[in-house]
């Protein structure tokens, strides 16, 4: 029932990539039959330039068990789907398979790209962090020539790095409290590269990203 009903693809295979079984959303999200999934290899799914990597996915299955990274697989139409993919090596009846579940992310990668051209847009610096470490994980190209660092450099820092006002435990305890009321609007410092000071104001909303994407 669970494999069946699954909203996800999901296919069944031996060690050497082989289908054995293929669940119904698979059929669906690919527009093939059951029955002709079956004749197929899954480098038949990727675009061209994308097939030779199934030879070694399968060997990375075979030896640590599991593997998940994103791939590209083509309709029947041609309509290329952006899938992730989680393989797991299984045992069953003494017998070793591989069980696959792909999960076609269009709607999340659509949604990713939407949300880049806004925050690239914004005439203001706009950063995301950690709620949990105050790490920097998203900047725009405004907010790195406001801080004089680059992106790379930003996203190996905390916000703490560049506030001059707040100690990090400030900041720690400050980041809860914006959980708990969702927003803030505060002004603070923060310290550019050559070490000038800028004095911003800042306007903060709390979200959880997994529910975004």
């Amino acid at each position: 029932m669970l494999y069946h009903h699954a909203g996800d693809a999901i296919f069944v295979s031996d060690l050497e990539g082989n289908w054995i079984e293929v669940n119904k959303a698979a059929c669906d999200y690919l527009g093939y039959s059951r029955e002709e999934l079956l004749r197929m290899r899954p480098e038949q799914l990727n675009p061209p330039e994308l097939a030779d990597q199934v030879a070694g996915r399968l060997e990375q299955i075979r030896k640590e068990g599991t593997y998940s990274f994103e791939t590209i697989h083509v309709h029947r139409d041609g309509t290329q789907i952006p899938v992730e993919i989680i393989s797991r090596r299984i045992e069953y009846a003494g017998r070793s398979f591989i069980l696959t579940i792909c999960r076609n992310v269009a709607y999340r990668k659509q949604s990713e790209l939407e949300y880049r051209k806004i925050v690239q847009a914004t005439g203001d610096g706009y950063w995301m962090v950690s709620a949990q470490d105050s790490r920097i994980i998203d900047v725009n190209d405004t907010f790195c020539e406001m801080v004089g660092y680059t992106r790379d450099e930003l996203l190996s820092m905390r916000i703490s790095d560049l506030e001059v006002i707040e100690s990090p435990e400030d900041t720690a305890a400050h980041i809860r409290k914006i959980m708990e009321n969702g927003h803030d609007l505060f002004e603070t410092r923060h310290r550019h590269k050559d070490g000038h000071i800028l004095e911003v104001e800042v306007s903060v909303s709390y979200a959880d990203i997994r529910q975004i994407f």
